[in-house]
């Protein structure tokens, strides 16, 4: 379960999060989220409403400076081990060397599976998202 509890974020805020009124850019304030596990959640908005710095915090890439997440009742604090992300550049988040499923693939090396392994588990994810067509023609 993915809970956001008055989550807040300034760019530009001062040392340690500590924000005032005039300290930084605004992108977030008092975000309050609870999603169950095995939901999806859309997240859309017009551009520069905050949505890619949510996630960036959800992710662990980015440090809130107020409120809490946490997944599965565990603290964000860091990347969360299971998390896979995809930003709109993909550019910068894809090989394009590298066929769709083994784009997906790619991560479960960390964790020592063998290439068969690896290419099961990431059909299986593409099958979940709809595009099992994508992991046949790799």
């Amino acid at each position: 379960m993915l809970r956001i509890e008055g989550l807040g974020h300034r760019y530009g805020a001062g040392a340690g999060g500590s924000a005032s009124a005039d300290d930084g850019t605004e992108a977030l304030r008092d975000i309050e989220l609870t999603d169950p596990k095995g939901q999806l959640l859309t997240i859309v908005g017009p551009s520069g409403c905050g949505k890619s710095t949510l996630l960036r915090c959800v992710a662990g890439l980015v440090r809130s400076t107020s409120g809490r997440i946490t997944l599965d009742g565990v603290p964000v604090d860091g990347v969360p081990e299971r998390l896979g992300i995809v930003f709109q550049d993909y550019s910068r988040s894809l090989f394009p060397w590298l066929s769709v499923r083994d784009n997906v693939a790619l991560p479960l090396r960390r964790h020592g599976l063998g290439r068969a392994e690896r290419h099961t588990a990431a059909a299986r994810m593409l099958e979940q998202v709809g595009l099992a067509g994508a992991a046949r023609r790799a």
